[in-house]
């Protein structure tokens, strides 16, 4: 008896390595296009987890964005998520949007 199952199966890339996708192997204008649908927070979190791996796509993500960083109102986040985020994960969302420097 034939095994024809028509589940997909499980592809293990743990073994080799080479065939891992990151998000980052994206083209830059691609990520920058998808996190234009992102509300600010969203955004700014995104930035933040890419910038240690690709500065250069979490600069662009930031200096992309056509609404000003004044303001990060986590309210549109879901709570459960918010809960998680830790003080080093604000300061380099901070950092990120260049908190420091935006104009008051």
């Amino acid at each position: 008896m034939s095994n024809s199952s028509t589940k997909r199966q499980r592809i293990d890339n743990t073994s080799t390595g080479s065939n891992t996708q990151r998000i980052t192997d994206l083209p830059v204008g691609c990520i920058v296009n998808i996190s234009e649908y992102l509300h600010q927070p969203s955004k700014a979190i995104l930035a933040a987890a890419i910038m240690m791996t690709s500065p250069l796509i979490s600069n662009a993500i930031v200096s992309a964005s056509t609404t000003q960083w004044h303001t990060l109102d986590f309210g549109d986040i879901q709570e459960n998520l918010v809960e998680k985020l830790m003080d080093d994960d604000l300061a380099n969302i901070l950092t990120c949007i260049n908190a420091k420097e935006a104009e008051h």
